[in-house]
């Protein structure tokens, strides 16, 4: 592997694809052996995806202990993680409003669509049938979940520190920031099923940290015209596998190209944290709990919007939530008597791809791996954010994330807080064979 490199001290990965393809092939052949009955079993919903952390992260003072690098290792993902990570995408600035309610209802349940209907999962692989534009919005949310599945798996981060990057201006922009040991970080991501592509994406990683660090915006706190400084710019290129490149092994690289900024900047502050975490939350609130018509309650998202707002402009966290604040969203994890999770159902079936994709709403069900998703928010993260506890809740970790209980029963506990959990479609009752034709004959007539 010491030769993958070239002298600019970005990986030239495809030069070590073949050494890394030859050592996943040996492993993949293992994994099959532990399949064989009474020897072990792996459950096809569960991958370990192979990582290649390049020598250009040595550097990065995030990074895990370990091997030296370059080095290999395992990034554990699930149908129901790769979906949890997935939702990073649909984070939205704007500002919440009634109509809008539907349309991330929406959103959420395409993304359920991509991850129940076109990835299956083997023990060190996935693999998709997508075509055409289903490829490539696929593509895009697998590379982001994958790739934070990996960063997650070699560097020391919290989940719940991740955000949308949204600078605004011109110039091309990485996809994210997220904050730890009180730094700030960047992250690019991108996926792809085509192994060729894999070192130009590689490049273009680079080329977008260097349009980034140079456009950085000032904001908040007592230095408002200073950037925050940037610790570390990390990015991630996700190959999967294809069922017409049936020879692709899966594999995350992950790269950081050294920077070059000679910006002026300021240390990030625990404000700019907790705007980073109230973001992630944000999101969750914002597809879980129902807008309210003639109901004078404030709900958690309308209110987080409102404290980013004030930290973004340099003022302090608040003491106290409104009385009337409306946290909790309605629905309980299904079968689970006195669950902590509280969230909303997702239904793939009801998507428009899947409308026009399935003839009947039971060949639809009958087809789907996994139609059905249940999204809850753990009930310690609304009360510490409603008691405005905001030192536990930038240190809060989900007791249940680690253990058997956090990958059982189709269900993925993730450390920030957020259950994700695979139902039988048969016990819930979120559509209609009627409302599934009604549905088809009204896109039909206007596809």
């Amino acid at each position: 592997m010491e030769n993958c490199h070239s002298g600019a001290g970005l990986p030239s990965i495809t030069s070590c694809l073949p050494l890394i393809r030859e050592e996943l092939a040996g492993a993949e052949r293992i994994a099959s052996l532990r399949r064989l009955p009474g020897i072990w079993h792996t459950e096809s919903s569960v991958s370990q995806i192979p990582t290649n952390v390049e020598l250009s992260c040595q550097q990065h003072p995030r990074l895990k202990p370990g091997l030296d690098l370059p080095r290999n290792g395992f990034a554990e993902v699930s149908q129901e993680r790769l979906f949890s990570l997935g939702t990073l995408t649909l984070q939205n600035s704007a500002k919440p409003t009634l109509a809008s309610y539907d349309l991330v209802q929406a959103k959420w349940a395409s993304l359920c669509d991509l991850y129940a209907d076109y990835l299956t999962f083997e023990a060190q692989q996935i693999t998709t049938d997508a075509t055409s534009e289903t490829l490539t919005q696929l593509s895009e949310v697998v590379g982001v979940a994958l790739g934070i599945a990996a960063l997650d798996a070699e560097f020391n981060i919290e989940i719940n520190r991740f955000q949308r990057y949204q600078s605004g201006g011109s110039g091309r922009r990485v996809d994210f920031e997220y904050y730890a040991g009180g730094q700030r970080f960047f992250h690019e991501t991108k996926g792809t099923t085509i192994e060729p592509s894999v070192q130009a994406m590689c490049d273009d990683i680079g080329e977008q940290k260097g349009s980034t660090l140079e456009n950085l915006p000032a904001n908040g706190t007592s230095q408002p015209n200073l950037p925050v400084q940037v610790s570390g710019l990390t990015g991630s290129v996700a190959l999967y596998r294809h069922v017409n490149r049936p020879q692709t092994m899966s594999l995350v690289t992950l790269i950081d190209p050294p920077p070059d900024s000679r910006k002026r900047t300021r240390p990030a502050s625990e404000g700019d944290e907790l705007a980073c975490v109230l973001r992630y939350y944000k999101n969750f609130y914002q597809a879980i709990q129902p807008r309210l018509r003639n109901v004078r309650s404030i709900s958690a998202e309308q209110w987080l919007t409102e404290v980013i707002s004030n930290l973004s402009a340099g003022l302090p966290a608040p003491n106290t939530s409104p009385r009337n604040l409306r946290i909790n969203a309605r629905a309980l994890e299904p079968g689970a008597r006195n669950s902590p999770y509280r969230g909303a159902w997702f239904d793939a079936r009801f998507t428009r791809r899947s409308v026009l994709r399935y003839p009947t709403l039971a060949e639809a069900t009958a087809s789907m791996k996994s139609p059905v998703t249940f999204v809850g928010l753990s009930r310690e993260v609304s009360e510490l954010i409603k008691a405005c506890r905001w030192d536990d809740l930038l240190s809060y970790r989900d007791p249940r994330s680690g253990g058997r209980q956090a990958h059982e029963d189709g269900r993925e506990i993730l450390t920030s807080g957020v259950l994700s959990r695979r139902v039988n479609p048969r016990e819930v009752r979120t559509g209609s064979p009627q409302s599934f034709a009604s549905l088809k004959r009204f896109w039909t007539r206007n596809s």
